[in-house]
């Protein structure tokens, strides 16, 4: 978002911007529930699409990575379609994370894991960041997909590079790594139905009552 706010990406992107717009994620079209036009940005990061939980078949023959993510793998159609209306509930959703994989590329150029890397661990000195070997289900055109809703395995000391930064707001000797506006809006509880959790923001688990966030 911010990289759209400077004119560095292809599609300006804000969290209200459409999730299955078919610039940025040609792969979940024809959509596979019609009610996945009203997707945004803001409902995936606040577990509020309405697509299902996750998927233990990684592994599993026919598996695909990007058609499962935009519920069109035939093999196992359970993202098909989606629990609930865009808005109308909550679902911790790895496979809603996911979809921030599949359309890095078409942002940035670059996978995710690849913009993680060179935006903010090469930054603060993370050494330890393993990503998972994927192989089959998880490349497509030479690109390795890596699930945005799991992480790298990171030392102790890394993990601790990365909770310096968010202490001090995403700066980090005198750089702006992550921007201050993004982490704000991140950590700030803003429901948009009664059956969100009262204490998960953007992608962050925040204590609002004792100020505290993690």
């Amino acid at each position: 978002m911010d990289a759209g706010r400077r004119g560095e990406a292809r599609y300006p992107l804000e969290l209200d911007s459409l999730v299955y717009n078919s610039k940025y994620l040609p792969e979940g079209h024809p959509l596979s529930d019609e009610r996945k036009s009203a997707i945004t940005f803001k409902h995936l990061l606040t577990h509020t699409a309405g697509l299902p939980s996750g998927s233990d078949k990684y592994d599993s023959p026919c598996f695909d990575f990007i058609d499962f993510t935009v519920g069109r793998c035939t093999a196992y159609p359970q993202s098909n379609h989606l629990l609930f209306d865009p808005g109308c509930g909550y679902e911790y959703s790895n496979i809603g994370y996911n979809h921030l994989s599949v359309i890095s590329p078409h942002i940035t150029g670059k996978p995710l894991y690849k913009d993680i890397e060179e935006g903010i661990w090469s930054r603060i000195g993370v050494e330890s960041a393993d990503w998972p070997e994927r192989t089959g289900a998880f490349i497509r055109n030479g690109l390795v997909y890596q699930p945005a809703g799991s992480g790298p395995g990171m030392t102790t000391l890394d993990l601790a590079r990365f909770a310096y930064l968010l202490l001090h707001k995403g700066q980090w000797e005198g750089h702006c790594i992550v921007p201050e506006w993004y982490l704000r809006t991140a950590l700030q509880i803003d429901p948009i139905n009664n059956s969100q959790p009262e204490y998960y923001g953007l992608g962050f688990y925040s204590n609002t009552t004792y100020q505290l966030a993690a």
